[in-house]
C-alpha cells in the first residue's frame, strides 16, 4: 500500500547496461555477492534474462531480474511451468509504497507479453508479508504446495562468502 503523505513517483525504467555495474554493486539495500550484478548483466546479453532497473533522477533504486526461462526449483517448476520468472526485486527502503515496485511489474509484465509470454511467477519470503500483500494486490495468487528454500551466496561483516536463505512460497498470475 502507498504511503499516503508521500507522493507516487514515477521512476524512469531501463534495462541495465555495462555502466550501472559500479553502481549496483555498491547498493546497500541489494542483497548477496556484489558480483551477482556482473553475471545478471552477461545473462541479459545473452538473452537468458532481463535486467530491470527503477531510477529516480539519475540513481538506481530498484531493480529485478525476469528470467524467461521461468523457475529453477524443480518443484515449482512443476507446479509452475511456461512462466517467466522475476527473482530478486528490491526498491530502497526509504522509497517502498510510492509506486516504484508497482511500475516495475507493469513493466515486467508488458515484457512478458511483448514477448508472448503470459504466465509471470516468483517466490516470496514467508517472512515478507508486506511484499506478499504487493503481488496479491497485482492479481498473483499462491501457488498450492510451493513452499520451497532459495539459498544464495552473501558477504559476511569481514568479507567472506557464507550461504544466507530464505523459505518462500511461489505466487503466479496469468497476463493478458
Amino acid at each position: 500500500m502507498t504511503n499516503s503523505s508521500e507522493p507516487i513517483l514515477r521512476p524512469q525504467l531501463r534495462l541495465a547496461t555495462e555502466a550501472d555495474l559500479a553502481e549496483l554493486k555498491a547498493l546497500p539495500f541489494s542483497g548477496g555477492l556484489p558480483s551477482k550484478h556482473d553475471s545478471r548483466y552477461a545473462r541479459q546479453l545473452a538473452g537468458e534474462v532481463v535486467y530491470l532497473l527503477a531510477l529516480i533522477d539519475d540513481e538506481i533504486v530498484g531493480h529485478l531480474l525476469l528470467k524467461w526461462n521461468g523457475p529453477e526449483h524443480p518443484r515449482v517448476r512443476s507446479l509452475a511451468p511456461s512462466c517467466a520468472e522475476i527473482e530478486d526485486f528490491v526498491v530502497k527502503a526509504a522509497l517502498r509504497g510510492r509506486g516504484i515496485g508497482s511500475a516495475m511489474l507493469d513493466h515486467a509484465a508488458t515484457l512478458c507479453l511483448n514477448r508472448g509470454v503470459t504466465r509471470l511467477g516468483l517466490g516470496v519470503g514467508l517472512g515478507n508479508p508486506t511484499a506478499h500483500d504487493l503481488y496479491e494486490r497485482r492479481g498473483f495468487a499462491l501457488v498450492p504446495n510451493s513452499e520451497h528454500r532459495v539459498t544464495w551466496l552473501a558477504p559476511d561483516s569481514h568479507g567472506r562468502e557464507f550461504e544466507e536463505h530464505d523459505d518462500c512460497v511461489y505466487l503466479l498470475t496469468e497476463l493478458s
